[in-house]
Formats: C-alpha cells, structure tokens, sequence
C-alpha cells in the first residue's frame, strides 16, 4: 500500500547461624533501551520514511520464561497519515530452552499508531455513492519461533482483519487498470492479514563485535501487490555494558513498486522500499 519482543543471588560469607537465609532470586528482571536510527524499517519498509528516528523500549522478564515488551518510537506522519507521528508497541512472549542449543517461544503483539487513519471507499458500492469510511493501522500479530544456537526461524502472522492500514480503499484506487480496478472494489472490505516468515542469524567476531542477517517473506491476504521480500545485514559494536553502536543495509524487493511510493506532504516522493544504509546508537541500562 501506498502507506505503510538473570538474577542476582548474594551469598554471604558470614556463619549460617549468623544470617538470614540469602534471598531468593528476583521473578522479575527490567531493562531498559534508548536509541537512535537513520532509518526506522519494518519488514524491509521504511516506519520512519527514511528520516531519523528515536525510541524507548522497556523489556520485562520473568524467571519463568515469560516477557513483556513496550516500545515507543517516533514515525513519519507521511506514511501514517494524520497521526502525531509515534508508534507504541505492547507485546507479550514467552521463551525457553538452551540459548546455545535448541530453544522455542511464541507471542503477541499490538501496534498502535495514535490519531493515524486515513478515509476511503471499501467497495463498489462506496464508490458508486461516494461513501468514505475511516480506517486505522493498528495492528495485532501472533509469533511462533524456533531455534538452534545462533539461528532462529519466526513465523509471524497478522489477527487483525487489516495489517496496518491495507484495504481496498488503499490499494484498489491506486490499481491503474479499469477493470482491475473493478474487481478489486469488489471484493469488497476485504482482509489484508499477512504472514511472514524471517530467518535470523547471529556470529560474533570479535567480544565486541557481532555480525547479524536477516531474510524474511511477507505474502499479504486478497492484496499480492504488497508482496515483499526482504534482506537486512547488521553490525554491532558493543562499546561497553551500555553503548552499542550499528549499521543496518536493508534492501526489499516488492511485487509492484508503485505501491511503495509514498507522497510527502511538501508534494515530494520517497520509495518506502527503498535499500539504506542506517547507522544506529543504543543506550541500554
């Protein structure tokens, strides 16, 4: 479319009969990430369109295996029209097994884009009375992801009728051909929920340094046009136990990229697919 997820025991050393028992393990653990980025993409596409972008990310683990994720970010107000030009992110998870051999998890999460809609017709009857119906691009998405050392395999899938604003009011417009454009109109307010299915892996160079990779498939429901796929290679520096500095080169091939052309405001273009070289600074604490 046009627019577009530790602990700490103390042992003392003093005489059993002297002490309280040690205390147990923390069941909670936080952290914390502040970090900035030439260019914030999802799934190959630019959130931030391919302005600078900033973000705040709180991460909870439970000795359990279960974790909670809240990200807030800035964003382009080109792409998500009408908003105030923030992301939050809520997710939940849940993670076991070796990190070093085989591990599993899965979870849910839900984006929010506050104030961001855009109106449009959703069929051919709307067209044909000039019915405008107002459409969000929140967006709510199950993972399920498995692994061996440094490699994992994620397959996401969107639960949510519309992943991110994609309906027929924002593509069948844009579909040059008449009738086309007709059959797409009338399918009427069809789903656009995606799946997609990424590959990561991981392989430390040095103690410092880590070199990561990424390739991930997205097919789009009842809407091929926004079929992409997707590649991202990453380096990370690890300063110290707080500053992490990286680049990110992302290049998308998508199935028709006139859907990835986005109009700023000032009347100018951007491609949102467009390969980038970001670099980034994190601050975790």
């Amino acid at each position: 479319m046009k627019k577009k997820l530790i602990a700490i025991l103390c042992i003392s050393t003093l005489p059993a009969f002297a002490q309280s028992p040690p205390p147990a393990p923390d069941a909670f653990n936080f952290s914390y990430e502040a970090r900035v980025t030439t260019n914030r993409t999802s799934r190959g596409v630019t959130d931030s369109g391919l302005k600078p972008s900033a973000s705040f990310t709180v991460n909870v683990l439970h000795e359990s295996g279960f974790a909670g994720l809240a990200e807030f970010a800035t964003i382009s107000k080109d792409s998500f029209t009408n908003g105030n030009g923030s992301l939050a992110l809520l997710g939940l998870g849940y993670r076991n097994g070796d990190p070093d051999a085989f591990h599993y998890g899965g979870g849910f999460y839900y984006e929010f884009f506050p104030g961001a809609h855009y109106k449009a017709p959703l069929n051919l009857s709307d067209v044909e009375n000039g019915n405008f119906a107002k459409r969000n691009f929140n967006t709510g998405t199950a993972i399920v992801e498995i692994g061996y050392g440094p490699i994992d395999v994620r397959y996401e899938r969107t639960l949510t009728k519309y992943n991110r604003g994609i309906t027929s009011g924002g593509i069948c417009p844009f579909v040059q051909d008449p009738q086309q454009q007709f059959d797409c109109f009338d399918r009427g307010d069809a789903s656009s929920a995606t799946d997609y299915l990424s590959i990561i892996g991981k392989h430390r160079l040095t103690p410092q340094l880590e070199l990561s990779g990424h390739i991930g498939v997205q097919r789009v429901r009842n809407f091929s046009q926004i079929n992409l796929k997707d590649v991202r290679v990453s380096l990370d520096y690890s300063v110290n136990s707080n500053w992490v500095l990286g680049m990110d080169l992302t290049s998308t091939k998508v199935n028709r990229p006139d859907f990835f052309v986005t109009t700023r405001r000032d009347g100018s273009t951007f491609k949102s697919n467009k390969t980038t070289l970001a670099a980034r600074v994190s601050y975790k604490f």
